[in-house]
């Protein structure tokens, strides 16, 4: 059975690559400047959430037995937790 293209790019699936593409950039910039503080922090932060969010994604695929509308609620509610955690403590309450 052929699968939508939604169930592939989900907004974990979109934040995960826009991670791994930020590693890239982390270890392109020690090829143009050997700064190593920048290459170790880039790499620990963006490989670290590379893994987890690609993992959640999985995860969510599979309690949800590859229901695409399922998919992209759950996932969207995970991804706006933070965000309005951010916006709450930014307003004060």
């Amino acid at each position: 059975m052929k699968r939508p293209w939604l169930y592939y790019i989900s907004p974990i699936t979109i934040l995960a690559g826009l991670s791994f593409i930020l590693l890239i950039v982390g270890f392109v910039e020690l090829v143009e400047t050997e700064i190593y503080f920048f290459v170790f922090f880039s790499a620990l932060v963006f490989g670290g959430a590379t893994l987890v969010l690609t993992a959640i994604g999985y995860a969510v695929r599979f309690a949800t037995n590859g229901k695409v509308l399922y998919i992209w609620i759950i996932e969207a509610a995970i991804l706006a937790i933070p965000v309005i955690g951010y916006l709450m403590c930014r307003q004060g309450y």
